[in-house]
């Protein structure tokens, strides 16, 4: 344990690497001591983890309190985790950011990416700082030059001249508590403007995000939540990550959070995020801030699997999405999981699926698909009822049915199109139904 400042510092002298290269990248960091001889020689590691565990690799001293080790080659639009590590001569073990592993940098790998937005948030044109229902009694939304306090940051994200993000008011001024202006009482939400996200290869978001609950009164009792939309309408909203009420992300500090966004929602010219700080039950010290709002485009070679196709909006305005995780596989021992998510709530739905694309119009939307179509077993969709959302998903692990031998047309080499229907009682077009994109993937052996 330290009780005073701490004896290294990192830095990254070309920036936090938002993209990398396919085959792998070097990085670049500096770290700095606040006494000579306070660092130990070889203790400087770099950490990562492509979602099979934590592995480290020495940085290599590279001259003038510079170091350098090699991130490592990814998929297209695979995401690593990392963070570096030294250790103090008076047994104190560093980490960049602060809280590794708890806490890390994460970078995407691709052949190239392109800004398409960035909403630094030093104007607030498009925001919107409260919703109709918001019920806390102080700590709503502001934009401002964040002056610091035991709960909130010091400074923004925002590179160069920047200095404003949002924040739950400003406390701890001329004197006042820190509790002073925290949210209390209910929730306050942050609307962003309309991002557009439609035509683009591989929409990824990111965000920097502040929350501090575990200070002051009853501690570790209340939530972060950050949703996106990709309805004109501003909704249905599809969680993207609830932080706490206790665990990483909870003790304040910048934390930068990205996603793929058809992991989440269709793409569309209206995409929207909302951010929820909330302070329920009983009084707490609560403070939460938003920065740096990015849209990016990531290309990538031709993938497998892959989207294709326009869904039909379904009756609740949303747009039912097919995603994909795993691989198909005639042999593999993993799941290749078919997921259709912005589904109508509490309906019967099914996957089918074929041997060639189409763009055929049906029942209000596009069949995706031509024919001969090849039908699963209907499922429920799952979520509320009376009344219906958005949050319904219906799911096939497709390799049980590839091994089951049911369809002996499944086997290696076969391009396969599958898109998932579903009831919709809401639907515009008196169809009563709703209907997906489409995936395309090819049967590894």
């Amino acid at each position: 344990w330290w009780g005073g400042d701490p004896q290294l510092t990192f830095a990254d002298p070309a920036g936090l690497p938002d993209v990398i290269d396919l085959a792998g990248e070097p990085l670049t960091v500096s770290i700095s001591v606040q006494a000579a001889g306070a660092l130990v020689p070889g203790s400087e590691e770099l950490h990562y983890d492509e979602v099979t565990g934590w592995q480290s690799v020495p940085l290599v001293a590279q001259g003038g309190g510079q170091y350098s080790a090699d991130l490592p080659a990814l998929d297209c639009g695979q995401t690593v985790a990392w963070y570096v590590s030294a250790r103090s001569t008076n047994g104190i073990t560093c980490t960049d950011p602060q809280g590794g592993p708890v806490l890390f940098h994460e970078s995407r790998a691709a052949q190239s990416a392109v800004q398409v937005a960035l909403e630094d948030l030093e104007s607030s044109a498009g925001w919107e700082l409260e919703a109709l229902d918001d019920t806390a009694t102080e700590g709503r939304w502001i934009l401002v030059a964040p002056q610091g306090s035991v709960a909130t940051p010091g400074f923004d994200r925002s590179p160069g001249a920047g200095s404003r993000c949002a924040l739950t008011q400003q406390q701890g001024v001329s004197g006042l508590p820190p509790n002073a202006h925290d949210v209390d009482g209910g929730k306050t939400t942050l609307t962003s403007p309309p991002l557009d996200a439609s035509g683009l290869g591989e929409a990824w978001i990111s965000y920097w995000r502040w929350f501090s609950n575990d200070k002051g009164d009853a501690p570790g009792e209340d939530v972060f939540e950050v949703q996106v939309s990709s309805s004109a309408s501003g909704g249905p909203w599809v969680p993207v990550e609830t932080v706490g009420p206790t665990g990483p992300g909870t003790q304040g500090g910048w934390v930068r959070h990205q996603f793929r966004l058809t992991d989440f929602v269709a793409p569309s010219a209206t995409v929207r995020l909302r951010f929820i700080a909330s302070d329920t039950g009983d009084d707490s010290l609560i403070e939460a801030a938003v920065d740096d709002l990015e849209l990016l485009d990531l290309a990538c070679p031709p993938g497998d699997p892959s989207s294709y196709c326009t869904p039909k909006t379904n009756g609740l305005g949303c747009l039912p999405h097919l995603t994909w995780s795993g691989e198909a596989s005639a042999s593999g021992s993993t799941p290749f999981v078919l997921t259709a998510r912005s589904v109508v709530s509490a309906q019967q739905g099914l996957l089918f699926y074929g041997y060639a694309p189409a763009a055929l119009p049906f029942q209000g939307g596009l069949l995706c698909v031509a024919p001969p179509i090849e039908r699963t077993a209907p499922q429920p969709s799952g979520g509320p009822g009376l009344p219906n959302d958005c949050s319904g998903t219906l799911s096939l692990d497709f390799n049980a049915r590839i091994q089951s031998g049911t369809d002996p047309a499944l086997v290696p080499g076969v391009v396969v199109h599958a898109q998932v229907w579903a009831r919709d009682p809401f639907d515009p077009s008196g169809f009563g139904t709703s209907l997906s994109d489409a995936v395309v993937f090819t049967i590894q052996p």
